[in-house]
């Protein structure tokens, strides 16, 4: 609308916060998820080109899928305790409010993306367009690079990478990328495979050439170990080395262990006490508020009782939406919580212990899902559980006609093996007589 750009980093804060309030419910100090989901949420609602109802006469060129897509999803994977009915209301808010401060015109940086493609912007023209990490793109980064219209497009990725599906990137996007320069942009684009590794081994590379078979070790590799231990004991793990699996819970039952052998720790990525403690508190009927006296006497037992009846309720719903492949999401949050309370007595050791378990002193490992694991890389690797790579869900989704759950993990599968400079070592819990056994997907 012309003007000045104002950029602040922070706008959506104050946003969030009066929405929050005029929908009449508050947050302590002690737990902030209801404010931290309907942040996140409203973000991932822009990342995904979603435009308001009222919003529509700003005459936006484009508008993303409805948000009721993947609002499950964002719920299981980011710990979050609102009803998926409210977060989409609250949410919804935030962004029409955004939208409006940003045509004042006040932006954040996810509005150079969001304002730029979802509503009419003019993009400079460049004869020359090159973009890193393509495999990750989403479909709103896929129209960014239209609309610049270059005469040359180099995209630079790694597709046995895409792991990030159920963050709103295109599980496709370096084909699809590809399909849509040729039909918007005429552009004949020339795959450069470069397929040689200078981090990994020659023994870990080739145990990938299933799943990529022109992989392939530099020269110079050195040839590095692939160990599987039948049983294992902390005094195994190496200094410095990273312990990986596909689920959370059975890296918090093995951080357990960890602590009673004065083995230091820390998990990577994100604040799995702030999720775990929001949980805890939701299942216990109080979300949102401080704990009295009272309750937070309240018995493990009686938690353990009502978290089945929450498991129950969740999976039901999620099975209703026709989200099976949900299921193991939430089971993986089910048994965080059970390890948590099944060490503990009442919902304030719960809590208590929440914090102290990811307080770690003496710091030898690291644990971390394959998610967050990616980007990153170690000396040596030790795949927790890796059975649980695929899930039941993504087989069963392939088996009915949806093979993009599969590759998906697969690929993860790939990441998660692929960190590791010198060796990669095969560990299950069950393995290790003195952790608490995980359920299994």
């Amino acid at each position: 609308r012309g003007g000045r750009l104002e950029l602040d980093k922070d706008k959506l804060n104050p946003i969030v916060t009066n929405v929050l309030k005029d929908a009449g419910l508050t947050y302590s100090d002690e737990d902030r998820s209801t404010w931290s989901a309907v942040k996140g949420f409203a973000n991932l609602m822009r990342r995904n080109s979603f435009v308001p109802k009222n919003a529509m006469g700003r005459g936006p060129r484009f508008s993303g899928p409805s948000p009721e897509e993947y609002v499950d999803e964002f719920i299981l994977h980011e710990g979050v305790d609102l009803r998926p009915e409210v977060l989409l209301r609250l949410s919804e808010e935030v962004v029409f409010r955004s939208i409006e401060q940003a045509f004042a015109p006040f932006i954040d940086f996810d509005d150079q993306i969001y304002m730029s493609t979802t509503f009419f912007c003019q993009y400079d023209q460049f004869d020359v367009v090159l973009v890193d990490e393509a495999q990750d793109l989403s479909p709103q980064n896929h129209r960014q690079l239209m609309l610049c219209k270059p005469r040359q497009l180099i995209a630079v990725g790694d597709p046995k990478q895409a792991i990030y599906a159920f963050r709103g990137a295109d599980h496709q996007s370096m084909a699809n990328l590809e399909d849509l320069a040729a039909r918007q942009l005429s552009l004949n684009m020339k795959r450069l495979p470069l397929a040689t590794t200078f981090r990994c081994p020659k023994a870990i590379v080739a145990r990938q050439h299933d799943h990529y078979p022109e992989y392939t070790a530099a020269d110079s590799a050195p040839e590095g170990e692939v160990n599987f231990l039948d049983q294992w004991s902390t005094t195994d793990l190496r200094p410095g080395s990273a312990i990986i699996c596909r689920n959370n819970a059975p890296l918090l039952s093995l951080a357990f262990l960890l602590l009673r052998n004065n083995v230091g720790f820390r998990f990577v990525g994100f604040d799995m006490a702030k999720n775990l403690k929001s949980l805890v508190k939701k299942i216990a009927g109080l979300s949102g508020k401080t704990l009295s006296k009272g309750q937070e006497a309240m018995s493990c037992d009686e938690l353990l009782t009502r978290m089945s009846i929450w498991y129950e309720g969740e999976a039901a719903r999620i099975n209703a939406r026709g989200k099976g492949e949900l299921l193991s999401a939430l089971k993986d949050r089910k048994e965080c919580v059970r390890i948590i309370l099944s060490k503990t007595k009442t919902l304030r050791e719960a809590m208590d212990l929440c914090e102290t378990i990811f307080n770690s002193q003496g710091l030898t490992v690291t644990l971390s899902t394959g998610h967050k694991a990616k980007g990153l890389e170690w000396t040596d690797v030790y795949h927790l559980d890796p059975f649980r790579i695929p899930s039941k869900y993504a087989l069963r989704a392939a088996d009915q006609g949806n093979p993009s759950q599969l590759m998906q993990e697969n690929n993860l599968r790939y990441v998660i093996e692929t960190r590791a400079k010198n060796s990669l070592n095969f560990i299950d819990l069950e393995a290790n007589a003195d952790i608490d056994p995980v359920e299994e997907d």
